[in-house]
Order: structure tokens, then sequence, then C-alpha cells
């Protein structure tokens, strides 16, 4: 018998909270350790008895913002994942949430079978981005060459005395 992947969800939305947590109970590979409102409560619930392997992380949970939340679990549990299930599609907070530690960003409107693989992937792999989530990487890796390629040919065309100053 394989090991349980061990989850924690927290969403202030109660409702979609119940509906995972009912959906990832029906699967053989899931063990739900517990459910917060919000970041404040996970932080609180999780203890050596009760480590998730994974916590299922809403972007617009109250209280607490949801990358500081990323960092202090980080810090204070390294060996925990982090998948963001969120409604925000914005390109600036998937790359600051997978920036600052999420191993998977995954939107609500997302297929069922879709969330148990990345559960399954991150589990196995530590991290899994879907095609979405690759494109914007990808996307943000080439603008942030092309801005360096134009940094650089500045700074060639600048003389000795301008590079001093």
């Amino acid at each position: 018998m394989r090991r349980k992947i061990k989850i924690a969800i927290t969403d202030n939305e109660e409702l979609f909270r119940k509906g995972i947590r009912t959906l990832l109970e029906r699967e053989d590979d899931f063990k739900i350790l517990f459910e917060a409102n919000n970041n404040q409560e996970l932080i609180e619930q999780i203890n050596p008895s009760r480590l998730p392997d994974i916590i299922l992380l809403d972007v617009k949970t109250p209280i607490s913002n949801s990358v500081k939340t990323i960092k202090l679990i980080h810090e204070k549990h390294p060996s925990i994942k982090i998948i963001i299930l969120s409604s925000n599609s914005n390109k600036f907070s998937i790359l600051n949430t997978i920036n600052n530690g999420a191993a998977a960003y995954l939107l609500k409107s997302t297929n069922f079978k879709t969330v148990v693989k990345t559960l399954k992937k991150v589990f196995r792999q530590g991290i899994y981005y879907d095609d979405m989530v690759s494109e914007i990487i990808n996307e943000y890796i080439s603008n942030s060459k092309k801005i360096n390629q134009k940094v650089k040919l500045h700074e060639s065309s600048l003389s000795e005395r301008e590079h001093q100053i």
C-alpha cells in the first residue's frame, strides 16, 4: 500500500473548500489533514503531528498575504509544497507566487483531473507547471533576456567617462 499524500486546504469560500475536500477524499491517494478559512488559521494548524505534504492555498484569502504565508511556511517547514488554487489569472500574481516558492499554480476553473495530476506531480517531483503557467514563465524569461540585451547594448555604447559616472 502506497503512502497517502497529506493535504491541507485553505480557502475563505466554504462551499469551494468543502467541495474540493469531498472530491479529494474520494481519491485513494489523498488524505485531507485539515481545512483553514484563512492563512492565519492555516499557520496555527500546522504542527509536527499534522504536517501536510501539500497545501492548496487560495491567493485571495483574508487576513494574511499569500506570498508572506508561502515564505513563512517554507522558513518553518521547507518540505511542505504549496499549490496555489485561485480564480486570479493575473500574470503578475502567478509569477509572484511562483518566484516566492509556490510549487504550482492552478485556476479554480481547471478540471478535477488536472488538480489530481498536479497534486501527484508536485508530491513526486517538487514542482509542476501546466501549459498556462509554463507559457507565462517562458514569456517572462524571454522578456528578461531582451531587457538584459538592451542594457548591455546601451552600456557598450557608453564612453569610459560615462561608465565612471
